[in-house]
């Protein structure tokens, strides 16, 4: 790997490998935006960190209450609430600290075939695998801070993690566990969790994210620890889809960030936010903005950004973070600062809430929740990553020295993992042990599923180690689900998701001459090549690439694009060898796609119902679909990205006539095979085509 001075990498440590989605202080709303990275977990025992056992530390009252502590309850608690709501109070602070054990998935050193990798080949990270950073972040960011709000136990505070953290915590960190549930049972820090791991969960089907929250309650019960119904997540995912997945699983208040309901709506904030919107039903605010003074209320949000900046040192260009723990421990000084910062807002008259406290005092004040409105898929720093597009096929400032990322590889190696482990969890569930799947192994195949699914196995800067992570745990996944199905494949060919039997039925074990398998799933065979129904353009600067048009029947054709090994010679490619599109035209002045997991639905919007910041936005599509316009009385044109084949954000822009699939981190020796299926139908014959190829598809056991 290519060499960079350390003196660069502290500089990026702002700028260029973290998930902030505001500044850290009293002027988080008025701070740039700063594009970051995360990461994933490790079953690798901490033993041998040498920063787990200073967890001791945590002496003297926290070890009191460890030893007398009873858990109040079980699964799903709900918040404990300390006091009503005051209608003489209008003036609300509040923070929400962003925590991801995950932060640098794979760690800051990683092996492989290739040898022993180094982050920014820096010495100083020998020895920093996942164990040790996981650590780290607990014990030298996150209880530093429970620590500080210990000592004043009036300021409400809002810590986000995943229940992977939490896992960690109570395994390997008793002590911060037992102050931890001092502090929530007593209802001062409320806790906010909505994923087991910090999945880019918008990008894939619903039903991931469901058995993700499902194992998360279950943590949380068997920690002792009261889940909020507060909602904000990794990378400050939100949606429509979003939304409506929190309300159904129990959940009550989400948290949309400001800049991306700017980046949709760019004048949002001129006069302030509104205090509590409606959206889907249930309850909404939007962080950290500024709030309209009509509403009679005024917050100051004292942070709201990645929770592992505040406590640790900074450099010229901002706080360091996980990519630099060797280097960043704790630093008494700027807890202290944070600490005078939360008492001179409190002496300004602010009550120091949890964000479910402010809901509570909004509804008690009388004020009413306007209806949001349309607010489209994306992340937390919408306009510096292009929303979503960085984490499908959006290279960050790392892969321009590094050529490290693969968006389209992980994700679409994400795709048929998790098709897999679908197939085995349905053969336990719904065969009840006829077929001899252990239960136990397919729910350790979906907690590796989560695992590569997170955010940075794929951006904002994941380095070499986050991105082979994603990687070899998708061909893990998928050899232990093949391995598990090994008998079962004698009996029959494939899988159907969607009927949870098997296909075509009986003891074949031949596909039908009428069908093919494409990325590892079952569809109809094409009836042969036909002239385009339309024009496409494919750019592959120095690569080969072909497009080629078939028909399936007559109102749905299949396109395929072939892209080959870059031409000139692999290390020695510029950069935009790396860089490959398609587009498609669009042939309406309306949006019509599928927002993440709301799988079973298309939305429909004129473009002229958004004021884009950047005159675009990019969508994940995690079930595919997206309607390109009308063909025709009563029917229009979809267009289905075969996901486990192409896995990339589109661009939508009022002033193109195209929408665009890009990716920027195409490997210069790999070569790729995107499908999409074009139909001419109906929303219901769209909606079943997207869910027969993306969301419940027919999974070939063993696929070539």
């Amino acid at each position: 790997m290519r060499t960079i001075s350390w003196l660069f990498l502290v500089a990026l440590a702002a700028a260029g490998c973290s998930s902030s989605p505001a500044a850290s202080t009293t002027a988080a709303d008025a701070a740039a935006d700063a594009p970051v990275s995360d990461a994933p977990v490790s079953d690798a025992p901490a033993a041998d960190t040498g920063l787990a056992d200073t967890d001791a530390a945590l002496a003297g009252d926290v070890a009191a209450d460890a030893a007398g502590f009873v858990c109040p309850g079980g699964a799903a608690q709900p918040w404990p609430e300390t006091a009503a709501a005051d209608p003489s109070r209008s003036k609300f602070a509040m923070s929400m600290f962003h925590f991801n054990v995950e932060y640098v998935i794979g760690g800051l050193e990683c092996s492989d075939a290739l040898g022993t990798h180094l982050f920014m080949d820096a010495p100083i990270n020998q020895g920093w695998g996942d164990a040790k950073v996981e650590d780290y972040i607990v014990d030298q960011t996150f209880r530093p801070l429970l620590e500080m709000y210990d000592k004043h136990p009036t300021w409400g505070v809002n810590f986000e993690l995943q229940g992977r953290m939490i896992e960690i915590i109570a395994e390997r960190h008793p002590g911060t566990l037992a102050l931890l549930q001092k502090l929530a049972w007593r209802g001062q820090v409320e806790l906010v969790s909505f994923h087991a791991n910090d999945q880019l969960f918008l990008a894939f089907p619903r039903e991931d994210l469901h058995r993700s929250i499902a194992r998360t309650k279950a943590i949380f019960a068997k920690a002792c620890l009261p889940l909020s119904g507060v909602v904000f997540d990794q990378e400050g995912q939100a949606g429509e889809g979003r939304q409506q997945v929190l309300l159904q699983e129990g959940y009550t208040i989400g948290v949309f960030p400001k800049n991306l309901f700017k980046y949709v709506h760019k004048n949002a904030e001129q006069g302030g936010f509104w205090p509590l919107y409606s959206s889907e039903g249930g309850d909404l605010i939007v962080g950290p903005g500024s709030i309209d003074p009509a509403s009679g209320v005024q917050v100051a949000w004292n942070f709201f950004d990645d929770g592992e900046l505040r406590a640790v040192g900074t450099t010229s260009a901002g706080p360091k973070n996980p990519y630099f723990a060797p280097s960043a421990p704790t630093d008494p000084a700027r807890v202290a600062e944070f600490e005078a910062d939360l008492a001179a807002t409190e002496k300004q008259g602010f009550y120091m809430a949890r964000v479910s406290d402010y809901v509570r005092h909004l509804k008690v004040l009388g004020v009413q929740s306007k209806p949001a409105p349309p607010l489209l898929d994306g992340t937390w720093q919408a306009p510096s990553t292009k929303s979503i597009h960085r984490w499908l096929g959006g290279s960050g400032v790392l892969d321009a020295f590094y050529r490290s990322e693969n968006d389209d590889g992980v994700r679409t190696g994400n795709v048929r993992a998790r098709h897999l482990a679908l197939v085995v969890s349905q053969m336990a569930e719904a065969t009840v042990g006829q077929l001899g799947v252990d239960p136990a192994k397919a729910d350790a195949l979906w907690q590796q599923v989560w695992r590569a699914q997170v955010s940075d196995t794929s951006g904002v800067n994941p380095w070499y180690c986050e991105t082979t992570f994603g990687m070899d745990t998708n061909a893990k996944v998928i050899a232990g689900a093949q391995a598990l199905l090994d008998g079962v494949a004698l009996k029959a060919p494939a899988w159907d998701t969607a009927t949870q039997a098997p296909w075509p039925g009986g003891n074949a074990t031949e596909l039908p001459i009428d069908a093919t398998i494409l990325g590892g799933i079952v569809v109809p065979k094409a009836l042969g090549e036909v002239a385009p129904p339309f024009d496409v353009t494919v750019t592959a600067l120095q690569r080969p690439a072909q497009v080629r048009w078939e028909a399936v029947s007559v109102q749905r054709y299949r396109l395929h694009v072939e892209i080959g090994p870059a031409e000139c010679g692999g290390a020695k490619c510029p950069g935009e060898s790396r860089l490959v599109a398609l587009q498609v035209p669009r042939l309406s002045d309306t949006l019509e796609y599928s927002p993440g997991l709301l799988d079973g639905e298309l939305r429909s919007y004129p473009l002229s119902a958004f004021s884009f910041a950047q005159d675009e936005a990019w969508l994940p599509l995690g079930n595919g679909l997206l309607g390109l316009g009308p063909a025709g009385v009563g029917v229009n044109w979809y267009l289905i990205k075969h996901t486990a084949t192409s896995h990339l954000s589109v661009r939508v822009a009022p002033a193109s006539p195209s929408y665009t699939f890009q990716d920027e981190t195409l490997p210069e020796t790999a070569q790729r095979h995107w499908v999409f299926e074009l139909i001419r139908g109906t929303p219901a014959d769209a909606l079943a085509a997207a869910k027969g190829l993306c969301v419940t598809p027919v999974v070939a056991l063993h696929a070539p």
